[in-house]
């Protein structure tokens, strides 16, 4: 009898814009996104925030690359910081159940940032508060 087969968990590369723009950092995760495929252990997957988005939205990219597009609100945007920042706070509870949704949807294990932007302090924001439990 064959063992079962154990679930993979998914290693969420973070992206402030979509693949198609060319430049050095879409290299190393088109280059990582490729070695996490073939090592097998995590299934990579390329989030990019687009407001646009209506809900997650599941695509492939050139190459089979998987993506999800979705609405995440950066911590602040241009504006004075303490008003974003009070606006984001109040948005906050929505923020962590979407970020809570698309961890639990895709079992997320792993976040990997690149180009740190106020995207990618909504993942600090939600390992701090427990929303995710994996590795940033």
């Amino acid at each position: 009898m064959d063992p079962p087969t154990r679930q993979r968990g998914t290693y969420l590369l973070v992206l402030p814009w979509g693949l198609e723009a060319v430049g050095g950092v879409n290299r190393v995760v088109i280059s990582l996104y490729e070695r996490l495929e073939a090592s097998g252990e995590l299934q990579p997957r390329v989030l990019i925030p687009d407001w646009s988005a209506a809900g997650m939205v599941e695509a492939a990219a050139a190459g089979g690359i998987r993506t999800v597009r979705m609405r995440i609100r950066p911590v602040f945007a241009d504006g004075s910081l303490p008003v974003e920042l009070g606006k984001y706070a109040l948005r906050l509870p929505g923020e962590m159940r979407k970020i809570a949704a698309l961890v639990r949807r895709y079992d997320v294990r792993v976040v990997n940032c690149h180009y740190v932007s106020p995207h990618a302090l909504a993942w600090s924001l939600a390992s701090a508060l427990g929303v995710f439990p994996g590795t940033l």
